[in-house]
């Protein structure tokens, strides 16, 4: 899967590559003062920079990571391209940030680990294109020497709703027969810290 998702990787950043300074209809339109309509030469953008999921964040990076020591110079990647080092950025902020990133422009790929927004495609225009890189899946845990193991065998998704708004706190509130305690509510971030 490191294999495809590498290719993957490697697709997206050559379309970038090849896409990057290129003038579009409008710069071309726009342009009035000139007689005859020349494009400049597209500027090769060696820097990409990935913002937004932390769910992403360490796939992409470590894919990154592979990416410019594999390749290490532009050139290696494809003969056309200059031989300037590659250099690729991850930087981690949540999905709301990526897409924010690449609508404004400070990020060339907004990592998003949700659904894409109409409102987010619209802003982001017509030269939008997405890749799906990955999936993926919550779970919820409970420590097996916990009294609640030995009352159910599952959960409804509406009472680990409850429990992770705050709205359900104590176990005595899950099962009359469990300790009026405190329920422990650990979430990814918080859970890193704890390592």
């Amino acid at each position: 899967m490191k294999k495809a998702l590498a290719l993957l990787l490697a697709l997206v950043m050559t379309l970038a590559l090849t896409s990057c300074g290129q003038k579009n209809d409008a710069d071309v339109n726009n342009d009035a003062s000139n007689d005859v309509q020349t494009e400049a030469p597209a500027e090769f953008q060696s820097n990409i920079l990935f913002c937004g999921s932390t769910s992403l964040y360490p796939i992409i990076s470590s894919l990154a990571s592979s990416f410019t020591e594999g390749y290490v110079k532009w050139n290696a990647v494809n003969p056309s391209f200059p031989e300037t080092n590659i250099s690729i950025y991850v930087a981690p902020g949540g999905s709301g940030v990526g897409v924010s990133a690449a609508i404004d422009g400070t990020a060339d790929f907004g990592m998003l680990a949700r659904d894409i927004k109409d409102s987010e495609v619209e802003a982001l225009g017509e030269n939008y294109s997405q890749y799906i890189v990955a999936r993926d899946a919550l779970t919820v845990s409970v420590n097996a020497s916990n009294p609640i193991c030995s009352v159910m065998d599952d959960m409804s998704a509406d009472l680990i709703r409850q429990i992770f708004a705050g709205e359900v706190t104590t176990w005595d509130q899950v099962d009359a027969s469990l300790p009026a305690e405190t329920i422990n509510v650990y979430i990814r971030d918080l859970f890193r810290r704890c390592l």
